[in-house]
């Protein structure tokens, strides 16, 4: 039997190779501004008629946090009663291991009015991170001034918890990406921005009407 040689396929008959799509990630688009409301809860600096609040979502242990500690506090400082400054908090459990139980300490120093002190004292330790037995010893140590009642400490944990819950459900719903992020009448403020960013947002709330937020 004599084979016949295959035909050669007719380059211009010839089906094109299909056509890939590479794969590509999409992430769902966050808004950059966003009305929620303030937990009652929440500690806060200035008065609730100020034209600008500023909400700032944290985590004890991120170093980013620290970074903008200092810029939120200046806000308050430098814009008197025209800002009101709000606490909200975020831990990163998978990251930070002991930041949940450290919110909690501090959302139960608030409600004795410590949690300022709480965190300045917090995001002023540049050496070494802090701990919640160390900090509770800080807190039932202080010197001067009002101390903080250890069983009203205790008695408060419960009521901590649920704050603390709440704070970081607040940030799941607005699609938190990390720490901190700050939201500037509802205007989302992403990461540990220089003073003069933070500072923008607000003169720019200023010269509006309204506030995002509600309490």
């Amino acid at each position: 039997v004599k084979l016949r040689p295959a035909p050669r396929p007719d380059p211009k008959k010839a089906t094109p190779p299909a056509k890939t799509r590479k794969a590509t990630k999409t992430r769902s688009k966050v808004p950059s501004h966003q009305t929620f409301a303030i937990p009652a809860h929440a500690p806060r600096i200035g008065p609730n008629s100020a034209p600008v609040k500023v909400v700032l979502f944290a985590d004890f242990h991120c170093s980013f946090s620290r970074r903008i500690a200092p810029n939120f506090r200046k806000l308050g400082k430098d814009f008197g009663a025209d800002v009101q400054l709000v606490f909200l908090h975020y831990p990163l459990k998978a990251l930070h291991p002991e930041a949940q139980s450290l919110a909690r300490l501090a959302a139960a120093a608030s409600r004795q009015g410590y949690f300022w002190q709480l965190f300045d004292h917090i995001y002023g330790m540049k050496s070494k991170l802090s701990t919640p037995s160390a900090m509770r010893r800080w807190l039932l140590k202080r010197r001067g001034g009002r101390k903080v009642n250890a069983a009203r400490l205790r008695k408060d944990k419960s009521a901590a918890i649920v704050a603390v819950a709440k704070d970081r459900a607040l940030g799941v719903k607005l699609k938190l990406r990390g720490t901190p992020t700050t939201f500037v009448n509802g205007w989302r403020v992403n990461g540990a921005v220089p003073y003069t960013k933070l500072r923008a947002v607000v003169e720019r709330e200023l010269n509006k009407k309204g506030s995002a937020v509600k309490d």
